[in-house]
């Protein structure tokens, strides 16, 4: 999964710096709830933008695992932290982590193509506008991932049966 993650973030950067070869110097940089363009500015900011997010996206999904340390764990934020970030169990805790945030990082990445590749085709379209025949499934696939991913996540760091103790 880290391997789709790089290619992911990749091909965003790629399309990004692309599009600035053919897009015109000022574009649509967001879409009213019509799919309208409602705010405008200079394609190479719009690029700049694109690819700030997805380089914090990227820093977030390879970093965050190993950010990870027990004596930070005031400023970890994981269900069970308590069990999950013993030292006896806490190269788990990465091994899971990087797992979640893979899928997560990777998910966000695909659909950060998607928005961007809509956008592009809508700046080249006359009139300007965001086809929300593909923006909307493809918003609501990802909140519905996100949602499952939650569920998986809270459920992969419950605390095993086999750690707790019985209650008196």
């Amino acid at each position: 999964m880290r391997i789709a993650v790089v290619l992911l973030f990749l091909a965003n950067v790629i399309l990004e710096l692309a599009a600035l070869a053919f897009l015109p110097a000022n574009v649509a940089i967001h879409f009213g709830p019509d799919g309208s363009p409602d705010g405008w500015g200079p394609s190479y900011v719009n690029a700049l933008v694109m690819v700030g997010i997805n380089v914090m996206v990227f820093l977030m999904t390879w970093l965050s695992p190993q950010l990870m340390r027990p004596s930070a764990s005031k400023w970890v934020n994981l269900p069970n932290k308590d069990y999950w970030l013993r030292p006896d169990v806490v190269e788990e805790t990465k091994k899971r982590l990087t797992r979640f945030m893979c899928g997560f990082g990777a998910a966000l990445l695909a659909f950060l193509f998607v928005v961007s590749a809509l956008s592009i085709l809508a700046n080249l379209s006359t009139p300007v506008r965001l086809n929300l025949r593909v923006f909307i499934p493809a918003f609501v696939a990802f909140m519905v991932f996100t949602m499952g991913w939650l569920v998986a996540m809270f459920r992969a760091f419950r605390v095993p049966k086999s750690a707790q103790t019985p209650a008196r």
